[in-house]
Formats: C-alpha cells, structure tokens, sequence
C-alpha cells in the first residue's frame, strides 16, 4: 500500500507527526510511506527508517519566482516537478496531518482516493477530505497532538483492515523493526547520523571546554530562542538560569539555536561571562544540522529550551530530561512528549492565545515567568 503523508511544516510538528509513520509501518506490513513536506524539515526525514520517500515542496523558491514575470517558467517547472512527484506513482491514501487547505489540496492533488484527516480543523480542509476523524475541539489544550496523530493514524489503519468505526477508535502505538528511538511507549522514529557526526560534536566538546578539568561536569544545553516572540523567556533570565544551575551543581552550559539567534546567545554568553569569568559555555548556535543535535542530545544531561524544534527533537531522542519554557501555546497538546519531558508556564487567563505576538502587548505570560519556578521545574525531574 502506498501512503503519502502531508505535513509541510514547523519542525516540531513534523517531529510529532513522526510516531504516524512509525504506527503505519508497524500495522501495515510492506507499506510504502511518502511524506511531502518544505525544504527545512527534508534532512528529518532523509534516512529515517520509516519514511520511504520524501516529497519536497519549494514554497518559498515558488514565491519568489513568482514574484518576477521573468521567473514564472521557473515557478512552472517547480509546480510540474511536483505534480509529477505526487501523481507517479499512484497513492492509495493520503493522511494529511495538518489541517490546511494547502494540505488538503495536497492531498486532493495526489490522486490518492482515499484521503483522511481531522474533522473541525482550519480553512475548511476537512471538506476535501473523505474520512474525517472527530476528535471533538481539535485545538484543545489538554490533548497532546502526537495522541490526536496517532489516534487518526489508528482510524485509518482499522478503516484499512476493516475492523472498527470511527466511534470506536482508541489510538494505539505501533512498534516496528527498524532502528528507533523509543519515547514512552510511542515511536519517534529519526535518521540515523552519519558515522562521522561523532566525531565531529566530540570535537567540539572538546575545543570548546579544554580548560575543563579532565572530571568533566555534566553538559546542559539551553535552546533560548524561537520564531514567535509570545515564547521567548526574556535574555536576562536564561542568564540567572545559567548562573544559579551553575550554583547549585558545575556544568558545562551549551548554547543552541538556528542562525536567527546567533545575536541573542552571543548576548546571553557575554552577559553570563561577565557575571563568571569561568564558567564554562560552549555556542554552538547556527552551526549545528538536525544529525549533529541528535548525537549531541545523546551527550547532555539536560535540555532547557523554549517551544521550537530542537526542542521536540531533544524529546524525540529521549535520552536526558529535557524542560520546555511556554508562553503562547498549551503544553498539554504541544509540549515536549515523553517521560523524560515537561513544561512549565504560569497557567494565566490569557494563556494559551497562539499569538506570535502577544495581543496584551505585556508578554506577562514570560516577563512573570520566575527563574525559581523554572529552577523548581528542573529539579523535580
């Protein structure tokens, strides 16, 4: 059976539309599972074990080819590329996870006949589709997402074999043969590093903390920034963090994030050194791919960070405690998932709003947010 998955984008979403393909390649024997999807999250699914192939979707190439008369024959090919992609060869279904029209016509696009999402998302998308899972208020905030994929993932597969209706369905978790990593019961599948990205972060743990004593303290990484400012925690406070972690046990502070925040950590680096000359921190930040972070995230005893990628990734890998800081969004549906993972936020009346930029113009939600409640939140796990 071939199956194309539909979800475009951000990071952290297609990290938690992962256990959906792990599922399908544990319940359906020799499916083959394609995944469309932005050029960003393409090396996510390059190399995973439980995506066959991957579909690229250039949007951004395609606006800007757009944009100039002169490049419209380049937008064309793109567009007819592909088309071509979706359509040969055929799918049986399409699973669009994420609940635009711009997946849905994706979907719809593919020719796939049987093509299955959410009932009561955005954009009227459901109404392209001809299986609607209804999960009741789709964006509530206690039910996680990953549960809410697995469970369309489950209505699917028994609508495939024939077992259960819609008002039966439980979700489930699939268990495969391939290599994974494992997340509490639920399957996050991830591409396997190369041999080389070893040695490569153990490079650059070494440069960067060779005036450590040979007893090296743990690694703690903090992941600071993200693209909404309603869920950033303050400069500032990732400094008293950083410092007050120090105070209470060494450790070697590692600062990530994408190229978009390699001003904000080079702050908070500097801020930190001036209040501790010594104290040791390795920014790392615009320099690392995705398989440079799941062979790190399996060095740190620690990951702090807001609600974004690397985040969910670091989840994903299972391998240490990691904290989220929220602001905006609800942890209980989008959270980082797992045993190893929590959250913490203040719970206000405002929250969660999904704005990228607070509608009180105050950010209260993470100005309010103290270092002790986070500090707190660290140590109870």
């Amino acid at each position: 059976m071939r199956i194309l998955i539909v979800r475009l984008g951000a990071m952290g979403d297609i990290i938690h539309g992962l256990p959906v393909a792990a599922f399908l390649k544990g319940k359906i024997p020799g499916c083959h599972i394609s995944w469309l999807v932005e050029p960003p999250g393409v090396e996510l699914l390059r190399n995973n074990p439980a995506v066959d192939r991957v579909i690229v979707f250039p949007k951004k190439k395609l606006i800007q080819s757009l944009k100039s008369p002169a490049r419209w024959g380049v937008a064309v090919a793109e567009f007819k590329k592909i088309m071509s992609d979706l359509r040969e060869p055929a799918f049986d279904a399409a699973i669009d996870l994420q609940g635009l029209f711009k997946s849905a016509i994706f979907s719809v696009a593919s020719g796939a006949k049987l093509r299955f999402g959410f009932k009561g998302t955005r954009e009227g998308a459901e109404h392209l589709l001809t299986h609607r899972l209804d999960v009741g208020d789709y964006f509530g905030a206690k039910r996680h997402v990953v549960e809410l994929n697995l469970r369309l993932a489950d209505y699917f597969v028994s609508f495939v074999q024939g077992k259960r209706a819609v008002s039966d369905i439980e979700g489930g978790t699939g268990s495969g043969s391939f290599r994974t990593y494992i997340n509490d019961g639920v399957e996050f599948p991830l591409p396997i590093p190369p041999a080389e990205t070893a040695e490569k972060i153990e490079g650059w743990i070494g440069a960067g903390f060779a005036s450590v004593p040979s007893v090296a303290p743990p690694l703690v990484a903090f992941i600071p920034g993200t693209t909404w400012s309603s869920k950033i925690w303050p400069e500032k406070k990732w400094v008293e963090l950083a410092l007050k972690l120090g105070d209470k046990q060494p450790c070697r502070l590692i600062l990530l994030g994408g190229p978009a925040e390699v001003a904000v950590n080079a702050r908070i680096k500097e801020q930190i050194l001036v209040l501790d000359g010594d104290y040791p921190i390795l920014d790392l930040t615009g320099k690392t791919t995705f398989s440079d972070l799941i062979v790190l995230f399996n060095k740190v005893s620690l990951v702090v960070g807001a609600d974004t990628g690397p985040l969910h990734l670091a989840a994903a890998v299972a391998a240490s405690p990691v904290l989220a800081v929220f602001g905006s969004t609800p942890p209980g549906r989008n959270g980082p998932y797992g045993a190893l993972s929590r959250s913490v936020n203040l719970n206000l009346s405002c929250q969660p709003c999904f704005s990228k930029i607070c509608p009180l113009g105050t950010n209260a939600c993470l100005e309010d947010l103290s270092v002790e409640l986070v500090l707190a939140s660290v140590n109870d796990g």
